[in-house]
């Protein structure tokens, strides 16, 4: 039986066959229908994320009544070139969830398949978790559970060897070496300005010019040290169990790879975190990750430089949001209501960790 590609693709036949082949229920019990339910329009700038609901032909103690399938955008409105790295990206994903998503210390969905060459993925539905909103922004509490899963995930991966067995993986693309990068950030640098320029922060403003010259002294310093990172880690990405104190199920990994453990902290604290909502600055949310990277046996880190690394962090989103303001459709309503949050966050997140000041005085590697 062919495999899908998609969605779309996913037949009742097809279904019933996979949870046979993993034991979830047996003969005379089969799948006779699906539903399929678009979700997170809006959310994902990089996938379609559909639910699939499940009839059987008897009832079945245990089998799930519904999964979820992630496959690579369909938007017509992506670039031919985009579509293909969203497909690698997808891709990669699926390699994550087919090797590493059950050796991790972070809480991952449950993958039913996983089409390392299509990028589809069918996982457990997780309905009974709470998603993260980043437009409203992550609470205090759960900004601290959410750090320790990333305090868990990166001590365990920690210049850890095993790490080069999975060529999948790679370190992250590290585009300050190619010639063009510099004069292609600049041009995307003017389009964004061009856009929402008179919107932006005279700080942001600032900053955005300094890294159109200067971001050859961040991309080298976020190359060690090497741990796995998530790569996206966000408040969108997370999904919280009803009772205090649980950690998140960590979602969406495409853009896992190896490398600095700023690109996760700096991401997700300048981009998630409302500094008005916040019960801590991000120095000191910055130090509860590094007080847990040590209780997990990490050594020979300092607290200074978890600091250092989390300001290359976010200076790697500011970066990086520059790049999706050209690369994904932003006119979905939620997509620029979540645009201005994280927009309003990295402003106050320049400001509170002198930025200017910091990337002017950064030396070269």
């Amino acid at each position: 039986m062919e495999e899908p590609s998609n969605a779309a693709d996913i037949t009742p036949e097809w279904l019933g066959a996979l949870m046979h082949g993993l034991g979830l229920i047996s003969a005379p019990a089969d799948v006779t229908g699906i539903t399929v339910e678009r979700l997170g329009d809006g959310v994902g700038f990089t996938s379609d994320i559909q639910r699939i609901g499940i009839g059987y032909n008897r009832r079945i103690e245990g089998a799930p009544a519904s999964l979820v399938a992630k496959s690579p955008s369909s938007n017509p409105a992506l670039a031919p070139a985009t579509k293909e790295r969203i497909l690698a990206a997808c891709r990669k994903e699926a390699q994550f969830y087919s090797h590493l998503a059950n050796q991790c210390a972070v809480r991952t969905l449950r993958v039913f398949f996983a089409g390392v060459e299509s990028g589809l993925l069918v996982l457990e539905d997780g309905n009974e978790l709470l998603p993260g909103d980043q437009v409203l922004g992550c609470p205090y509490d759960r900004a601290l559970s959410a750090l320790d899963s990333l305090a868990a995930l990166h001590a365990q991966w920690w210049h850890d060897p095993r790490s080069s067995s999975h060529e999948w993986i790679g370190r992250r693309i590290p585009d300050w070496l190619d010639s063009g990068a510099q004069a292609r950030y600049r041009s995307l640098w003017e389009r964004q300005l061009q856009g929402e320029g008179e919107e932006l922060s005279p700080a942001r403003r600032q900053i955005g010019d300094l890294l159109v010259t200067d971001f050859h002294k961040v991309q080298p310093r976020l190359a060690v040290p090497v741990t796995l990172v998530h790569g996206d880690y966000r408040v969108d990405n997370l999904l919280f169990p009803p009772g205090a104190g649980d950690p998140p199920v960590v979602i969406d990994w495409p853009a896992v790879a190896l490398c600095n453990p700023g690109v996760d902290t700096g991401y997700f604290l300048s981009g998630s975190v409302n500094s008005t909502d916040r019960s801590a600055s991000i120095e000191q949310l910055s130090r509860h990750y590094w007080d847990n990277l040590r209780e997990h046996g990490v050594t020979g880190y300092s607290l200074d430089e978890c600091l250092l690394d989390c300001r290359l962090g976010v200076l790697d989103a500011l970066y990086r949001h520059t790049i999706y303001y050209s690369v994904f459709d932003l006119t979905a309503d939620r997509a620029q209501r979540l645009w201005r949050a994280i927009r309003s966050r990295h402003e106050a997140a320049i400001e509170e960790l002198d930025l200017l000041g910091f990337l002017a005085n950064l030396g070269e590697t």
